[in-house]
């Protein structure tokens, strides 16, 4: 009996030593790689133990408030009576609140062209990042409890067309969604929201015709799945608003409680955007 006792405990032994010798390895082959492949900004390929250096970073310009109370669009406050922006005024919106983190410009523009063009998955996460502040940043100064509490139920990005799908592979919009979803500790769900017809790329198109081009190209697949929730839709760039107020209207038809556009970037505003680092307390 005491044969067996002792056998047992040498084999207790050997495994801790070979596993110990196992970590020990692997950390050394960790700092290795490390040596050969240090690791590099995921924008400006610089050297970086950050996923962001430092620079690229300062480059980047936060949409903070005073913003339109709407649509999340900065704006001078000395010139600005009115809670709402012009477009507000004379736009329908069906989301309820909309907001981005960052102006669409220099290292953000960089960043969303990367990870749609360039398949760089990580950037979906820094991205995401940022969308957190934001979000948390408009919870904290709202004037309704729902959002000041956080209590959002569902994140939806904006779809692609199943043909854009098939091209490129993945739905940037949907990675930024899932990243998140992982943040905030709010599901995502992906397949909620369908594009019912192929749109041309909104970038190339006037703001007028950026309108018409959307209209009437989502759909809602599961009503049930939003009635009475607070939902989040997540795209990586925003510029007149024209997709997510479409997807907005798509995701209505299902009565949820309260619709919340949320965007990375936001074009047209660098003149009323703070550069990073600076103080963004509200």
């Amino acid at each position: 009996m005491q044969e067996k006792s002792d056998a047992g405990g040498k084999a207790v032994f050997v495994r801790s030593i070979k596993a110990r010798v196992k970590e020990v390895a692997l950390r050394g082959l960790y700092f290795f790689l490390r040596m050969l492949y240090p690791p590099r900004c995921l924008v400006c390929d610089e050297f970086s133990e950050k996923a962001l250096c430092s620079s690229c970073l300062s480059q980047l310009k936060l949409i903070i408030p005073p913003v339109c109370k709407l649509c999340g669009k900065p704006y001078d406050a000395l010139a600005h009576a009115s809670p709402l922006c012009s477009d507000c005024k004379g736009t329908k919106r069906w989301f309820d609140w909309c907001r981005c983190a960052v102006s669409y410009e220099g290292v953000a523009r960089m960043m969303v062209f990367k990870l749609k063009y360039s398949g760089e998955f990580r950037l979906s996460v820094e991205m995401a990042k940022f969308m957190a502040d934001a979000l948390d940043r408009f919870a904290r100064q709202s004037d309704e409890e729902l959002i000041r509490d956080f209590a959002f139920d569902l994140i939806i990005p904006v779809p692609l067309h199943k043909a854009r799908l098939r091209e490129r592979g993945f739905n940037q919009a949907e990675l930024i969604a899932q990243s998140l979803s992982e943040l905030i500790g709010i599901p995502s769900d992906s397949s909620l929201l369908v594009r019912t017809r192929e749109t041309k790329p909104q970038f190339k198109l006037s703001p007028k015709e950026r309108w018409v081009n959307v209209r009437d190209a989502f759909r809602l697949t599961h009503p049930d799945a939003v009635f009475n929730k607070a939902i989040i839709i997540v795209d990586d760039v925003m510029t007149v608003g024209a997709t997510l107020n479409e997807c907005a209207k798509a995701v209505r038809v299902g009565k949820p409680k309260i619709i919340i556009a949320l965007a990375f970037a936001r074009g047209g505003v660098s003149d009323y955007a703070k550069p990073y680092g600076m103080d963004v307390a509200v």
